[in-house]
């Protein structure tokens, strides 16, 4: 409920649910996978949190 309007999620997880970061992690992982994998160049330095990243690219 927002401005006394109800709303229904249709899409998506709620933030602050217990399982949202797993849903983070799950996806950020499947994406990270599949982009190296079809890079022929790849960050010297790659850190992911959930889903935030840090990197080093040196690369054009």
């Amino acid at each position: 409920m927002f401005d006394d309007k109800w709303f229904l999620r249709t899409k998506g997880t709620a933030m602050g649910n217990c399982f949202s970061p797993a849903y983070a992690n799950i996806y950020m992982a499947k994406w990270e996978r599949e982009a190296f994998h079809q890079s022929p160049k790849l960050p010297e330095a790659y850190y992911r949190y959930l889903d935030d990243i840090w990197g080093i690219w040196n690369h054009s």
